[in-house]
């Protein structure tokens, strides 16, 4: 019995140990989690080093992004991980629906979740936002040219 009791109590100790560790792992990086998700593809979006790439939390699942001259805004599902990009979301859909060049298009921000998008000579306003994992954009009124 004796050498039951002190396996149980070693095996605790471990367990608690490795949970500490997990625990403060966690904090070693610049980013965790989700936010951490939306820096890395930042990087990668913007072609910007880590270094010059900033993320600020907006609400518990929206981000914006920063970096080499870029300001992007990004959504994230808990659940499954995924990140979209809803800047570059309202830019994809108006360089189709405009037949425009995506070189030729601006994106304002006119708030967390609305995006008035320019170029060539047209005029939207979208409304971008994740749901169960897929994200989405919508005509907003008031968008037409």
């Amino acid at each position: 019995m004796f050498g039951a009791t002190t396996m149980l109590r070693t095996l605790c100790g471990w367990a608690t140990l490795v949970s500490l560790l997990v625990l403060a792992a966690g904090g070693c990086q610049r980013y965790g989690g989700l936010k951490r998700l939306v820096h890395l593809r930042a990087q990668a979006e913007f072609q910007c080093g880590e270094a010059e790439t900033s993320v600020e939390t907006v609400t518990n699942n929206t981000y914006r992004a920063h970096g080499c001259g870029k300001s992007e805004f990004y959504q994230c599902h808990r659940w499954d991980r995924k990140c979209a990009n809803l800047t570059g979301l309202a830019r994809d859909r108006a360089r189709i629906e405009f037949s425009c060049p995506g070189d030729q298009i601006t994106v304002i921000e006119l708030s967390t979740f609305i995006f008035q998008v320019r170029g060539c000579g047209q005029k939207a306003n979208y409304k971008c936002a994740m749901r169960g994992g897929v994200a989405n954009c919508t005509t907003e009124l008031g968008g037409s040219p």
